[in-house]
């Protein structure tokens, strides 16, 4: 019978994901071991620590035995577009949660995120902001206006305490709420609406930043 284009590359992915696994399986053994992954992290210049490297690990190993097979290698990763040792290595890393700085891209946003969601977690984000440095931002005002040291500050953010106590140190927090709360929305929409633009999406390299 005849093999059809789908067919077709599909086998020729699962071919490039065999030859990753095995350049991986530096010992033949059939199975990828957590010191052979970070070796091959290493290889690209990207150092985790032994705690990262089991939750990778883990991340990928279904049976629990310790090693990565053939078989979880291959339903981990057979949906990476054009798989390279590097864009595995980053899916791999998003899997196991990690946060390995520039040197592999971070996990993208969930592109089901609707809008909605974006518009709350940006405001709550700025409200909690901007509740968090509130008696900063009044020391900060009380020193601008009155031409205050940093020693006479400090007497002033005791003086508030004793006088009004914790919650003075909050005095007119609400009204900065409300005017960062649709800031922090906006801006936060306004990012997702543009991340949805570059071509980190299921059409091109899902592993590109």
């Amino acid at each position: 019978g005849s093999v059809s284009l789908e067919e077709f590359e599909t086998l020729f992915d699962v071919a490039r994901l065999q030859r990753i696994f095995e350049e991986i399986d530096e010992d033949k053994s059939g199975t990828i071991s957590e010191m052979e992954m970070r070796a091959a992290l290493k290889k690209m210049g990207v150092s985790v620590s032994a705690g990262d490297a089991k939750r990778m690990l883990r991340s990928v190993d279904t049976s629990g035995d310790g090693v990565i097979s053939w078989d979880e290698f291959l339903k981990a990763f057979q949906n990476v577009p054009l798989a390279s040792l590097e864009s595995i290595a980053n899916r791999w890393a998003n899997m196991g949660g990690l946060d390995t700085g520039s040197d592999l891209s971070p996990p993208l946003p969930n592109a089901g995120i609707y809008m909605w969601q974006t518009v709350i977690a940006g405001g709550m984000a700025g409200v909690c902001s901007r509740t968090a440095t509130a008696p900063l931002e009044r020391m900060k005002l009380a020193a601008q206006t009155r031409g205050l040291s940093s020693v006479a500050a400090m007497q002033e953010f005791r003086s508030v305490l004793r006088r009004e106590g914790a919650r003075g140190l909050f005095t007119g927090n609400l009204t900065n709420c409300l005017r960062v709360f649709p800031t922090g929305a906006i801006t936060c929409t306004i990012y997702f609406q543009l991340l949805a633009l570059t071509p980190a999406d299921n059409d091109v390299d899902s592993m590109e930043p």
